[in-house]
């Protein structure tokens, strides 16, 4: 898929569903390097109302999706977008359990916590190539 076409698919998945709250959920390097940045920037901040966490550190852990929750304030958002490599799709993806339940980040650790709650939406954008599973 080109730069283009993800632009456009992003673009229509913010429509469909309806996304009014995006929280931006990326490295500070890799968002600027790979282009997407000055790509879905100017999307976001047009469509939505945007908080953007860049304090991904690697191997994040709770006190990451502490500080990322911390944030994003009170209001939940209607979908978590997470570019870059997997620390910061795993920070999403722990911050989705966060703020979709409203409970401590180290409570989340437990899956009894969040298996029937509905979690905020995460789209992961990968800006490297590897072995793991989002890469693929």
């Amino acid at each position: 898929m080109t730069p283009e076409q993800g632009t456009r698919r992003l673009q229509e998945i913010l429509q469909i569903e309806n996304v009014k709250r995006v929280v931006l959920v990326t490295g500070k390097r890799s968002f600027e390097l790979s282009g997407a940045s000055s790509a879905l920037l100017p999307l976001l901040r047009e469509s939505t109302r945007l908080t953007h966490f860049d304090e991904v550190p690697k191997n994040p852990d709770t006190t990451a999706v502490d500080a990322a929750a911390k944030a994003c304030g009170s209001a939940v958002p209607d979908l978590i977008l997470a570019v870059g490599g997997g620390s910061a799709m795993d920070l999403a993806k722990g911050l989705s359990v966060r703020l979709s339940t409203g409970r401590p980040t180290h409570e989340c650790l437990d899956p009894s916590t969040w298996q029937d709650a509905k979690l905020t939406p995460v789209v992961a954008i990968p800006t490297t190539t590897g072995t793991g599973s989002e890469a693929t």
